[in-house]
């Protein structure tokens, strides 16, 4: 059964690998049958194609057991007639599938073959990593179903996530999709300064006044906890510069006291009170930058409002990061 991801971007080079991914019933196992065969149940063979220029994810095929040639091309043809045309370029691998009747389909469409080296650690690098994170940040995160159809959706759900949602390294945060449709980077639009005393670029436009606090909604990629993705960004509330001077710790952003000349003794405990809370919510660990500290509306009126001198001003940070902590600095998290 194959899945196809396609934009309009100009096609110039692929790279195609198999992988196999073990299921729930699992092949790693000592013992007959599970140490013999890599087939259903026991995995899903997956061949994954990716365009080298804009790292997307342009097509991909699950397999019972290993595919053949001729099944490789089936998957191949499908994912060329949903683009149009060819690539100019295919980057593979010397398996098994990949003999006279590849080179024959690429002769007959006018495809340059080119292989990675034989032995060669890391010869078509891009595909395999690729397909690293597909199994760590997909896959590996869920119990592998056993049926076709439902393996199919997990790895669909996975790659328009990644094509769509996930910033890339390589693309300087841009994702795979924006790359590949030739469109803006959302990196590149305006941004938020929750600085008050950053300087800013002479001609930059921001989405709210420096100094802002914003509110990061995340929701679920088709209802998959694991996949997190942005919703929506707004500012709430415009932090005033006295007595407030802008410090992270791991990440997170927190307010300290002018003066503090002991902060960096308290860095070690804040950081792994809000890492114990933040464990609470699905995917908080993989976006903690989204988190963000307000101040509350009680203003100084709670109990734990006055922190000691010299302590970062985090009133209430052991409670539940998914809530507005009281005393004059506050956390949100909101989680959809």
């Amino acid at each position: 059964m194959i899945g196809i991801f396609l934009t309009l971007a100009t096609i110039t080079s692929w790279l195609v690998d198999l992988t196999i991914m073990p299921t729930t019933a699992g092949f790693r196992v000592p013992w007959v049958p599970c140490a013999l065969f890599q087939r259903w149940p026991f995995c899903w063979w997956i061949v994954v194609f990716i365009d080298h220029f804009s790292r997307s994810v342009v097509g991909h095929a699950v397999f019972l057991k290993e595919p053949t040639a001729a099944e490789v091309l089936r998957a191949l043809d499908g994912v060329v007639r949903r683009a149009g045309r060819a690539p100019k370029y295919i980057i593979t691998d010397s398996g098994a599938q990949i003999r006279h009747e590849y080179v024959a389909w690429c002769k007959g469409l006018g495809v340059k073959p080119r292989f990675g080296a034989i032995g060669q650690y890391g010869s078509i690098a891009v595909v395999e990593r690729a397909i690293k994170t597909l199994k760590e940040e997909g896959l590996r995160r869920i119990a592998v179903p056993l049926r076709q159809t439902e393996m199919v959706g997990e790895v669909e759900a996975f790659v328009g996530w990644t094509n769509v949602n996930r910033p890339h390294m390589s693309l300087v945060g841009a994702t795979p999709s924006e790359v590949h449709r030739r469109a803006r980077p959302a990196r590149d639009g305006p941004r938020f300064e929750p600085r008050p005393r950053y300087p800013v670029p002479r001609g930059e436009k921001l989405r709210a006044a420096k100094g802002a606090v914003f509110r990061l909604t995340l929701g679920h990629h088709e209802g998959r906890p694991h996949l997190p993705a942005t919703r929506s960004a707004h500012a709430t509330i415009s932090c005033g510069t006295t007595g407030r001077i802008p410090g992270k710790v791991c990440g997170i952003t927190t307010t300290t006291v002018p003066g503090s000349s002991r902060r960096s003794r308290h860095r070690r405990s804040v950081k792994a009170d809000w890492l114990q809370a933040a464990s609470n919510i699905q995917g908080a660990r993989a976006w903690a930058k989204t988190v963000a500290f307000i101040p509350s509306p009680g203003g100084g009126s709670a109990p734990d409002a006055s922190p000691r001198r010299g302590a970062p001003a985090v009133a209430g940070h052991r409670r539940n990061a998914a809530t507005t902590a009281a005393g004059p600095v506050g956390m949100v998290a909101c989680l959809t």
